[in-house]
């Protein structure tokens, strides 16, 4: 061969290997993009996962709390209603022993004479002088 022919094998070679190379590199490029693209996306979808799961939790946590605040709100207004009725019926009973008391002292109408014959007892005048 000629200096001459082999020259130009030579250069042949070397743009075959640059081809070659430059071909490989892109590959590589290309699959790193690729890579990068899929963990990126992977990433993506695991923020909001992790976003939507959070305000799940926080949504949760608030109905927990209104039902919570809404069980004592009513546990109070029960508490002060029957504090109420105790009270009013602690007024009405007493008021009655009151007029009871003062029966005894003053004959009065058939209302405290039925209260001392008892419930069932017939409202008459015979029941005024028991």
């Amino acid at each position: 061969m000629h200096k001459r022919d082999e020259h130009r094998a030579s250069r042949r070679e070397s743009a075959s290997a640059r081809v070659v190379s430059t071909w490989l590199e892109l590959a590589v490029a290309t699959g790193e993009d690729t890579v990068t693209l899929c963990f990126g996306i992977v990433r993506d979808i695991r923020n909001e996962s992790a976003q939507r799961l959070f305000s799940t939790l926080d949504w949760v946590d608030d109905w927990q709390k209104g039902a919570s605040r809404l069980m004592r709100q009513l546990a109070r207004r029960v508490n002060q209603w029957s504090a109420g009725a105790l009270d009013r019926g602690e007024e009405a009973l007493l008021s009655l022993l009151r007029a009871m008391a003062q029966s005894e002292s003053h004959p009065s109408p058939p209302l405290t004479s039925r209260v001392k014959a008892g419930p069932d007892a017939p409202l008459h005048a015979s029941n005024h002088l028991a």
